[in-house]
């Protein structure tokens, strides 16, 4: 089960992917704005966010760069009725880990979800094992006379 940040102003559309992706077995949380979202990101721990890119006030560009000043952990999916390579270009450099574009077809946008689940967890314990790695001890400065050393 994954843990999902749905962000969209369109209550309709998130209604309808909240469903969707519950029913697939995720847990979601809908915000209908960014300052909402950022909010949930502090509350609460995230696998995957996906977020319109159009919306009042803070747009999906925006919000990318905001959540990845503190959580450069979490991927992010962006979603656009108004898909350009410019503007695909635009929210992968603000750190967006995809983007798909209106209307969603559901299946792609679980299998989206899917590889961005799995790209977090890769990263994670990319993380553990260096950490892990780094922390052992040096073999530096034995000297032995035994075959086996």
């Amino acid at each position: 089960m994954n843990r999902i940040l749905l962000v969209d102003d369109d209550e309709a559309l998130c209604e309808t992917l909240e469903i969707d992706l519950v029913r697939r077995g995720h847990a979601v949380t809908s915000c209908g704005n960014a300052a909402a979202a950022l909010d949930a990101m502090r509350e609460s721990d995230f696998d995957v966010v996906v977020t319109d890119l159009n919306m009042r006030e803070v747009d999906g560009i925006e919000l990318c760069k905001r959540i990845l000043q503190t959580r450069d952990d979490v991927p992010i999916i962006v979603l656009t009725a108004f898909g350009s390579f410019e503007t695909a270009v635009e929210a992968m450099r603000a750190g967006a880990y995809d983007f798909l574009s209106k209307p969603i077809q559901l299946e792609v946008l679980a299998l989206a979800i899917q590889r961005a689940a799995d790209h977090r967890r890769l990263r994670g314990e990319l993380r553990r094992l260096q950490s892990a790695g780094s922390s052992a001890p040096s073999i530096e400065g034995i000297v032995a006379t035994s075959p086996n050393m």
